[in-house]
């Protein structure tokens, strides 16, 4: 059975823009007459798909055209668009197109952005509203800026203490994932990485609903550097909680630290998956993210000749 009604038509869409001599047509569409609805559940189809010709870049870049032109901006321009140009290692423009701290902060961790504009900017968001706070701590540690995360801290206790009427359960209970994962911050801006680590071992990240990617690396590199390599490979391993239409920065940079560890594991097979999403993710990716590419494509190349050597040996 084939899909039906509007997912006929994203469908056909989705078709249409995979084959290269229907591709130019379906761009069109989709930025001057597709709804939003369609729109989204194309989005959603090819978000995640990394091939070379970028295929959701042009779409987006084209939707976005047209918004500007009609004078408006939606969530695709300061969002969804951000999201694939930084899943393909376009990470400077993708900078320049949003102001979300959630994803700021994770094009500050690849060196896009450098460390004191980083500092800076972590620090205007601990001067306004928003969810800034809780992005803030890893770019504050970058610059050990214990000033700012202790004010960080205290605003999340005041939080946790004194939250608004009405705020669910589950809200009450990231507070304290919050506080605990500021407090590891703290130490690591400290220098002291070993109560870092002992903070975040101890952290409740089951209370993170999907809030701890950039937490949930720092702890992995964290765990690598004290050779606990087992641990740190098990913790790569758990899956993301919640869906991410874009292969993310932190996706990115945690498949590269999962190639480490398990080449150091010996797991030649799991260690080769985690290099080759960073291959694939970022082809041609922005000058300050090419150390990462290359370091993945030199391990990509030195299992396959130890592959290739043991193969011969027996």
């Amino acid at each position: 059975a084939g899909a039906m009604g509007e997912y006929a038509r994203s469908t056909a869409l989705v078709i249409r823009l995979i084959d290269p001599s229907t591709r130019a047509d379906a761009i069109s569409y989709l930025a001057d007459s597709a709804d939003n609805h369609l729109f989204q559940t194309v989005w959603l189809a090819l978000g995640r798909w990394t091939d070379s010709a970028e295929t959701i870049v042009a779409v987006m870049r084209a939707r976005v055209d047209a918004e500007q032109k009609a004078g408006k901006k939606s969530n695709v321009s300061v969002f969804s668009f951000p999201n694939a140009l930084a899943a393909r290692g376009h990470v400077k423009e993708a900078a320049s197109r949003t102001a979300f701290p959630g994803l700021l902060a994770q094009y500050a961790m690849v060196g896009v952005i450098p460390l004191d504009s980083a500092g800076r900017m972590a620090r205007s968001w601990l001067a306004q509203p928003g969810d800034g706070l809780l992005f803030a701590g890893p770019l504050l540690a970058a610059v050990h800026d214990t000033v700012s995360i202790a004010a960080a801290l205290r605003k999340i206790e005041a939080a946790r203490q004194h939250p608004p009427p009405n705020l669910p359960p589950i809200a009450k209970d990231f507070f304290g994932y919050a506080v605990a994962s500021e407090r590891a911050y703290l130490a690591l801006a400290r220098g002291d990485s070993a109560e870092a680590l002992s903070l975040f071992d101890a952290s409740p990240d089951t209370a993170a609903f999907g809030g701890s990617g950039i937490d949930d690396l720092v702890h992995a590199q964290l765990l690598a550097a004290r050779s606990r390599v087992t641990d740190a490979a098990a913790l790569l391993e758990r899956p993301p909680v919640g869906f991410n239409p874009a292969v993310s920065p932190v996706e990115v940079l945690r498949a590269l630290e999962r190639g480490r560890v398990n080449e150091r594991l010996g797991n030649r097979e799991r260690a080769i998956e985690g290099y080759s999403l960073v291959v694939r993710a970022w082809r041609n990716p922005d000058p300050e993210l090419q150390p990462f590419v290359a370091e993945a494509r030199a391990a990509l190349a030195r299992l396959s000749a130890e592959k290739a050597s043991s193969g011969e040996s027996q």
